[in-house]
């Protein structure tokens, strides 16, 4: 008798076991939102040495990029999912003399990017602005800092210790 429960309960698994895959199969999985493209130049510095990006989506797929040129001002352009040059290479950093190291940014759900680096031009500082690129004309050409910039450049933080690599996030109620 021993034996046939045994038996009975593996058969049992054996058949719920084959119903849950064929119920997990039938559940339908779309990559639509997924897009894939050849690698493609976001800028042609020249010269330049352009380098430290970061990178992030808004919700409509468009890429926003930001990084440093030469470690003296922050660019940004923007990008349509379908590869296309939507807001060219344009300066967000304000004038004067930087050191700029270590950008970050995050999209929040209002489509606004939020960047921070860190400034290492005499006492190092962790600096903070909000661009909302959709003052600007979309048409491939750079745009500049008064029209896409939603908070200037601000400091977060300043001390005369090493300020280094600083990172932001959105929270569940949308604050940075």
């Amino acid at each position: 008798m021993n034996q046939k429960i045994k038996s009975v309960s593996l058969a049992s698994i054996m058949v719920l076991s084959v119903m849950s895959s064929l119920l997990i199969a039938s559940v339908s999985v779309s990559a639509s939102t997924v897009v894939i493209t050849e690698a493609i130049q976001i800028v042609d510095g020249g010269t330049s040495s352009d380098q430290q990006a970061a990178v992030g989506s808004d919700s409509s797929g468009n890429v926003h990029v930001v990084w440093t040129r030469n470690n003296l001002h922050l660019y940004y352009s923007m990008i349509s999912p379908r590869g296309e040059t939507l807001i060219d290479a344009t300066q967000i950093t304000n004038s004067g003399l930087h050191k700029i190291w270590h950008p970050d940014l995050v999209v929040d759900e209002y489509d606004r990017i939020h960047v921070v680096w860190a400034d290492k031009a005499g006492q190092h500082a962790i600096m903070y602005t909000a661009l909302s690129p959709w003052a600007a004309p979309m048409d491939g050409m750079a745009s500049d800092d008064g029209t896409i910039t939603a908070i200037d450049d601000s400091i977060i933080s300043r001390r005369s210790q090493n300020r280094d690599w600083p990172a932001l996030d959105i929270d569940s109620q949308n604050n940075v």
